[in-house]
């Protein structure tokens, strides 16, 4: 009978736990935590300067243009709040526009992840909002070897 009633308190608390750690990961999916103006980004920091990551973005883009959502030329474009610039990079095997998000902090840049547009149906997709845990790490692992280290 004491054993019985100490099992259904043990199954109790860690079912509790179990509940309330679900509530909260759904709860920061559907709110966004309070990360600022991108709560949903994978951010990198990398020990240069906004222009060397700058340069190297050029250099990139003269080596591989199809990377990159433009061809043509490297467009570094201003987001929003006007602390970010926006580049997009284009996977091909995907058909999709990879969103980046720069910032330079003196001799350190962050380089953010930010989100993914299908440009057959317009889908779009946040990082770390719309990715299940598996599919966050290979998104993350996709851009770590495709562009992050020519950074």
């Amino acid at each position: 009978m004491v054993k019985s009633k100490v099992l259904v308190k043990v199954f109790v608390f860690l079912l509790s736990i179990i509940v309330i750690t679900l509530m909260c990961e759904l709860a920061r999916r559907r709110i966004g935590s309070f990360g600022g103006a991108y709560p949903f980004v994978e951010t990198w920091k990398i020990n240069h300067s906004i222009k060397d990551v700058e340069n190297n973005l050029a250099k990139l883009h003269r080596l591989n243009p199809t990377l990159f959502k433009d061809t043509t030329q490297l467009v570094l474009a201003p987001d929003f709040t006007g602390h970010w610039k926006k580049i997009d990079f284009y996977y091909t095997d995907r058909d999709e526009i990879v969103q980046v998000l720069i910032r330079g902090f003196g001799s350190r840049t962050n380089i953010s992840l930010y989100r993914f547009i299908n440009k057959n149906s317009g889908v779009i997709r946040l990082m770390n909002k719309d990715f299940n845990y598996f599919n966050n790490r290979r998104e993350k692992e996709l851009f770590e070897n495709r562009i992050l280290k020519y950074l």
